[in-house]
């Protein structure tokens, strides 16, 4: 790379990390279609197969043995087939009419291909022992076995970068250097340290770097090996103005999403939460951020985002399956952009056994940093479980935004319906504003490795405005995943805990009281069934919560896996607190359709209790 300019590999190396695009020239491959009529007999299906059977072991019999064989021994197999590409005498495997004099004239230069192979890992003094043998098919076998002596060590290690040695980042690379002294040469490891410290600067703004000199200098007599790279680094670039082109949104809108100013140190990080931020919005198929490294100013370089519209709806169906909504089908269809503005538009709708559902959601993304977006919904639901049924109708305005780590929303709701809980009937109409706060370093979030996620609700309705009665309430749930060692195996550890103050607990709706028990709550009973009951011995709900389970999966081969669980807690009220206690076992299998669970559950705690099966399938967290 001595003398190459940056300019160019600035921007081919922001191109390779911001867009790339796969283009397959394999030819297609014939396949050999078979037609059967309707009325094909099993006894001609099986004389089919095994004619064919047969026609493929003839083929393989039939096919004439290599001309020369290869055989590297002595080193790893990662090295061995290093060195077995690096051996001419290979290509004669396929040449039946290669002569003798040939494959003997090949054989002999093979010894010094084999050291120019050792060599890029650091093995400069290896002996070799050639062996050719003549095989009874007349073919020859060739056998090269290697004594790698001792390894060529690094001695030195000098690198220059002028000004830019003060830079965190290229002052890190330089750090991070391998292979260090005292280490074996390695050249691809040299190789791609290099390129770490030129991508450093680069990355850094100094889009005009130069490496200067690379030398590897090698005394095969000592065995030891310094490194030198001089890198000329040129001056470094600020960011520039950001022009976007291909847009169909209103620029004013995309500009505020931009986390630079003109003249903000120029660092590839900024670039790449510019591309992350427009790519969220779901309006561009296509985001290529990049310098325009042809318009340098004296100081700065303009920033370019290159956008291609997306496809501007979206539809979504899928089918869902679990033991407490029983089968289902979900869908939705999205208008990603609803104007010059960007406003979108959702609908979507569930049904299923247990559980119908409809929303209308409209989003108008707001003019400040971040993102944030005011939503507004209809929505209405209907609900039957062992212990209720519900009928409800909710309209919503909702702030969405993010603080530092936190996912928040802040919304006004209003909700009204009919509903039955325990066999007493209820209605109900509240007006509430809710606050709702995530936080998660699960990866990946759908079936996480490790990591955690909190979730916090806090909700309350002051009475005379429109409710029925006055309530405030709070729920936090934690999830926490542990992976046990360098195996797959993991802990999953989940706890709940919520408490409600209320002036009518019967104006309540079931979706506003506690229950337990169910697939995600307490397994080995049903979704629901848990929780204080009314005078008629039914189930109504509670006004705290406190639940916590901890499960151990193992992973087997492949994509199945083993878990066994502990879940304990209930829902009740003020005085009342009667855990209970429930174990069991059950199998996890991840495949194309997703995460599916399942689980056989029973409570220990509760006399009589049956085993219960518990089916999910999709994201247990």
């Amino acid at each position: 790379m001595p003398g190459q300019s940056a300019l160019t590999v600035c921007a081919r190396s922001l191109g390779t990390l911001m867009s790339a695009e796969l283009k397959d020239n394999r030819q297609p491959v014939r396949r050999t279609r078979l037609r059967l009529s309707r009325g094909t007999s099993g006894s001609a299906l099986l004389m089919l197969a095994l004619s064919q059977a047969l026609y493929a072991q003839a083929q393989e019999e039939a096919a004439p043995p290599p001309r020369v064989t290869v055989e590297i021994l002595g080193v790893e197999e990662d090295v061995a087939g290093s060195v077995r590409r690096a051996v001419e005498l290979r290509a004669l495997a396929n040449r039946p009419s290669a002569s003798e004099a040939l494959i003997r004239r090949l054989h002999e230069r093979a010894p010094e291909q084999i050291m120019r192979a050792l060599e890029p890992y650091g093995w400069y003094s290896a002996q070799i022992e050639p062996l050719l043998e003549v095989r009874p098919d007349n073919g020859y076998a060739a056998q090269y076995r290697i004594t790698l002596g001792e390894p060529t060590k690094v001695t030195a290690v000098n690198i220059e970068v002028a000004e830019a040695a003060e830079n965190r980042r290229v002052a890190r690379s330089i750090r991070r250097f391998r292979p260090k002294i005292g280490e074996v040469l390695n050249h691809p490891t040299y190789e791609g340290s290099k390129a770490k410290v030129f991508q450093a600067l680069v990355s850094e703004g100094y889009l005009e770097a130069e490496l200067k000199q690379a030398q590897v200098a090698v005394t095969r007599a000592e065995r030891s090996a310094d490194i030198k790279l001089v890198f000329s680094p040129g001056q470094r670039y600020a960011l520039g103005q950001t022009r976007f082109v291909g847009s169909h949104v209103d620029e004013k809108r995309l500009a505020r999403l931009v986390p630079f100013e003109a003249g903000d140190e120029y660092r590839l990080s900024k670039l790449l939460e510019l591309q992350r931020r427009i790519t969220d919005t779901g309006y561009f198929s296509i985001v290529d951020v990049a310098p325009d490294v042809e318009n340098l100013g004296e100081a700065s370089v303009p920033v370019e985002v290159r956008l291609e519209p997306g496809t501007r709806t979206a539809y979504r169906a899928g089918l869902f399956f679990g033991t407490d909504s029983g089968p289902g089908v979900r869908g939705s269809v999205e208008r990603r952009w609803m104007n010059h503005r960007g406003d979108q538009m959702r609908i979507e709708a569930e049904l299923s056994d247990k559980f119908n559902y409809g929303a209308v959601v409209y989003s108008v993304p707001l003019d400040r940093p971040g993102r944030p977006i005011l939503e507004g919904a209809a929505r209405i639901s209907d609900r039957i479980t062992d212990t209720s049924e519900s009928k409800q109708t909710s309209l919503s305005l909702t702030y969405r935004g993010k603080w530092r780590d936190w996912q928040h929303a802040l919304s006004l709701n209003l909700l009204d319906g009919d509903f039955e809980v325990g066999d007493e009937p209820g209605e109900s109409t509240l007006f509430y504003p809710e606050l709702k706060a995530r936080r998660s370093t699960l990866r990946p979030a759908s079936d996480p490795r490790r990591g955690y996620s909190l979730d916090l609700t806090l909700r309350a309705a002051p009475g005379g405005l429109g409710s029925d009665t006055n309530f405030v309430q709070g729920l936090a749930q934690l999830r926490w995943v542990l992976p046990r060692g360098k195996s797959r195996d993991r802990i999953i550890l989940r706890g709940d805990l919520g408490a409600t103050y209320v002036g009518d607990f019967d104006k309540l709706p079931p979706d506003l009281r506690f229950f337990a028990g169910g697939d995600r709550s307490i397994r080995g009973f049903g979704f629901q069934e848990l929780g204080p009951e009314n005078d008629l011995g039914k189930v109504r709900g509670g006004r705290f919560l406190a639940m916590a389970s901890a499960e151990y999966e193992r992973r087997l081969s492949g994509p199945w896996a083993a878990a066994g669980f502990v879940d304990v807690g209930n829902a009740f009220d003020t005085g009342q607190f009667d855990p209970v206690v429930s174990v069991g076992a059950g199998a996890r299998w991840r495949g194309p359709i997703g995460l599916v669970r399942l689980d056989l559950g029973v409570g220990v705690s509760e006399p009589d209790t049956p085993i219960r099966l518990h089916l999910i399938i999709g994201s247990e967290l």
